[in-house]
Order: structure tokens, then C-alpha cells, then sequence
């Protein structure tokens, strides 16, 4: 008889501000009574997940894909629930992918980490896992069979259903509720400035706050240089003891400064106190991080 730890295999990384988590299993797909499953046989991975998604694929790579596994659940009547299981390599990356595809207008439920439903689909996060279900049938009893399957679902994947540490960073004041993402690569446009969360505020103007995470403070440093050695010097001003002001070109104004190992701003505000009052408390909320 095999034991639970040959059942289970886990392994525990740190990645900056991420813990990895991933389970080994036999089989993403539940049983689940009255309902019959099928699951598909091929499984898709950066070889050929163009094969299935072909538009959105190069999106979903950029978050650390690793596999996909699709099945679908059948009543006896005919009724049909598809199911897509996304695998990514760490939470973060996993709520990033989530984040892309979510609008904080959406329908929110309570399942997994978050998920959100509307006819036809259900879409939900569960740790590094980003799961993805359909149906066609229409109304209320769609929705409740959506349900159904996505509850028994996440329950089969045992993953720990927290939102990323890195968003307790964010002041909650002003911020748009659901608008936090993830950015894995190309942030404002720029090829080095990767691993980037985001948060939209809105008063009288919107604007975004970010943070993005470095392997070390020199790193930190020598990425902020690397930016503002870009910039005409007649667009770069100084803010507080070691961050700048800076009118870019492509992205208008950007506040920004250094703590540890993280590069912390805000783009397009123009409120001298707001700016002065957010980054403060950022600053020290990454200090105590």
C-alpha cells in the first residue's frame, strides 16, 4: 500500500516575494457523481499550446506556463461543463495571468483564490493554478452547474488560496478594488523592467502605484540607472533623498525611488501631497517587508 508520502510530492521554493507550491497528482479531474468525465489525452505545454488558444498563447507564456490539462464533465440529459486547467510555474505568475484576463466590473465569487462568473463561463485562480470552464446552457442553471464542477475542482487541486504577499503593500486608500496586477515582462514599455505589480487609485485623477521586485538592492540600483540613464536630463528632477521625477516621453510623469531590493512609484499624478503621502507609505511598508 503506498503511503501518503508517495502519494504526495511537494517542493517548496522562495522567489522574491513568492512561494512555490506545486502538488503531484494522478489526475487535476475529480470524479464527480452524476456526471461523467472525459479528459482530453493530449497535454499541452510551450510546444504546442498554439494549438488549442493560437491567439492568446505567447500571453500565458510569458507568465511561466507549464501545462494544461482540459476535460469536460457530461450529464446524463447532455449537459456539458468544459474545463481548462492552467499550470504555472509559481502563484504570482499564475495570479498574473488571472489578472490579465479579469475587469474589476466582473461578477466575484468566492472560490479559490478569486473567480468570477457570468453566463457561459466561469474563470477562477487556486494558487499556481488558473482554471478556466464554460458551458452552453444558458440562465441560472448554467451558472449553478458552472459552480458545481468548479467547487469540486478546486477542492482536487489542494492549493494554499492566498492573494500574493506583495499586495499587502498597497495603501488601501483611494485603490480600485480588483484592478491589482501582475506584468511578468515589459513594463511601460521598457524590456528590463520585468516582475512588476500594479494598482490603479482613483480620487480626482486615476493613477497607478507600482512595485517591482528585484533579486537584491544592487540590482535595484543599478535597474533604476539603467532607466534614468534614458531619460533627457531636462525631464528628470529629484524627489526626497534617493528618488527621482521623471516626464517621460511614452508614459508621462513617473515618481519613483528605491527600498531594498524593490523600485516603488507612481505614474501620472499630479497631486504634489498625494504623491508625497503614498510613496512614504509605501516606502515603509517595503522597509517592514
Amino acid at each position: 500500500m503506498k503511503t501518503i508520502f508517495q502519494t504526495i510530492k511537494y517542493a517548496v521554493f522562495i522567489f522574491f516575494f513568492t512561494e512555490i507550491i506545486v502538488f503531484s497528482q494522478d489526475s487535476f479531474f475529480p470524479e464527480i457523481q452524476n456526471w461523467e468525465l472525459s479528459e482530453d489525452k493530449e497535454i499541452y505545454d510551450s510546444n504546442n499550446l498554439w494549438d488549442l488558444i493560437n491567439g492568446a498563447a505567447d500571453l500565458f507564456l510569458e507568465y511561466s506556463f507549464i501545462e494544461l490539462r482540459v476535460g469536460s464533465y457530461k450529464t446524463q440529459d447532455n449537459k456539458e461543463v468544459k474545463v481548462e486547467i492552467y499550470h504555472h510555474n509559481n502563484p504570482i505568475n499564475a495570479f498574473g495571468i488571472y489578472s490579465q484576463e479579469r475587469n474589476p466590473e466582473y461578477n466575484f465569487i468566492e472560490i479559490g483564490t478569486q473567480g468570477y462568473i457570468d453566463d457561459y463561463i466561469l474563470n477562477f485562480l487556486s494558487g499556481v493554478y488558473y482554471v478556466k470552464l464554460s458551458t452552453y446552457t444558458k440562465g441560472q442553471l448554467g451558472q449553478d452547474l458552472l459552480l458545481e464542477i468548479a467547487q469540486n475542482i478546486e477542492k482536487s487541486l489542494r492549493q494554499d488560496n492566498s492573494f500574493p504577499n506583495i499586495l499587502n503593500i498597497f495603501p488601501e486608500e483611494e485603490k480600485n478594488i480588483n484592478s491589482e496586477k501582475y506584468i511578468a515582462r515589459n513594463f511601460l514599455g521598457y524590456s528590463f523592467l520585468n516582475s512588476v505589480t500594479t494598482v490603479l487609485y482613483d480620487s480626482v485623477e486615476t493613477f497607478t502605484l507600482f512595485i517591482i521586485g528585484l533579486k537584491s538592492s544592487e540590482d535595484a540600483d543599478s535597474t533604476l540607472k539603467k532607466f534614468i540613464n534614458l531619460q533627457s536630463a531636462e525631464n528628470i528632477s529629484q524627489f526626497e533623498d534617493n528618488g527621482y521625477k521623471i516626464n517621460d516621453k511614452n508614459n508621462g510623469l513617473i515618481t519613483l525611488a528605491i527600498e531594498k531590493n524593490f523600485i516603488f512609484g507612481i505614474l501620472n499624478c499630479s497631486d504634489q501631497n498625494k504623491i508625497q503621502k503614498y510613496m512614504i507609505e509605501t516606502k515603509m511598508k517595503l522597509r517592514a517587508f
